[in-house]
């Protein structure tokens, strides 16, 4: 996240979404959840995602699951995508989101 806020961003941390409860991040009009295997690895918690998922997705806004690895071990190609999709998604994200306040 830090790499974010140095190129400008303003990333917010734990905002909740209706149906989806609290989301890890929220920057420039797109979510993003980073998980570790440790705590999806079940299969109720792969569920979980999903519908938490289906609920950030119904209110028309984007998300973006990244594995630890792409976060820790792949950062700088993960970083371009994300700069990538903010670019092409967020301002109809932010739109997005500032319905829903």
């Amino acid at each position: 996240m830090r790499a974010l806020r140095r190129r400008g961003f303003h990333v917010e941390q734990q905002v909740f979404v209706e149906g989806a409860g609290y989301v890890d991040a929220y920057v420039a009009g797109v979510f993003l959840e980073i998980d570790g295997r440790a705590h999806h690895s079940s299969p109720e918690a792969f569920e979980a995602d999903r519908q938490r998922d289906l609920a950030v997705r119904r209110h028309g806004l984007q998300l973006i699951r990244l594995s630890y690895a792409q976060t820790w071990r792949t950062w700088e190609h993960t970083l371009k995508a994300l700069l990538e999709t903010i670019e092409q998604v967020g301002p109809l994200g932010r739109r997005k989101v500032a319905q829903l306040i």
